[in-house]
């Protein structure tokens, strides 16, 4: 019974100390959550608690998508994991990652617990590359000038066309592949 209580003692700790949300929720409703849910949402516990998990979705389709989402998952897998969006108190929209499993798989009354990490700012980063990638192929294909990529260590990737050709080259696989001989000839 001591061990039973030390560990229970354990994992509350673990539970209130975690960066990232936790939390439980029965028949969608807010059950259990630790400081990290509220912060992401900027609900008090009270304001969460034997709540619908509605509440924090943008809409009602997203509401729907979620739960059938993780249905089959947990069906087919025995827990769940998706991209969602939260919506936080103040209206601002989230980008969450939340992964859950069935308390008891046989009893899906019984509930489920859930982790939840705001992935905001790794989404708006990996946007402003895809961006930024997008705008460098659009100047690179439409370039009219010879541009020629290389690593630092002097290998050669690839080239534009127009290099080729204002070198007297008939193609630019012509070109990679003679800088590439002069670079390293074959031995002798």
């Amino acid at each position: 019974e001591e061990a039973l209580k030390n560990r229970e003692a354990e994992l509350e700790r673990i539970f209130r100390a975690a960066p990232i949300g936790i939390g439980l929720v029965v028949d969608r409703l807010f059950t259990k959550i630790n400081t990290s849910v509220m912060e992401m949402t900027g609900y008090a516990s009270e304001e969460l608690l034997d709540r619908n998990s509605r509440m924090i979705y943008p809409d009602e389709a997203e509401y729907d998508r979620v739960g059938a989402e993780k249905s089959v998952q947990f069906g087919k897998d025995g827990m769940g994991k998706l991209e969602t969006g939260w919506r936080s108190k103040n209206g601002e929209l989230l980008d969450v990652l939340v992964s859950s499993a069935p308390l008891s798989p046989g009893a899906p009354s019984a509930g489920d617990t859930f982790i939840a990490v705001d992935i905001t700012e790794r989404n708006k980063t990996l946007a402003a590359l895809r961006k930024s990638e997008e705008q460098f192929r659009t100047l690179y294909e439409n370039a009219q000038e010879g541009i020629l990529q290389h690593t630092r260590n002097g290998r050669y990737l690839n080239d534009k066309p127009p290099l080729a050709y204002m070198s007297g080259y008939a193609s630019a696989d012509e070109l990679l592949d003679d800088v590439a001989h002069r670079a390293h000839p074959p031995p002798r």
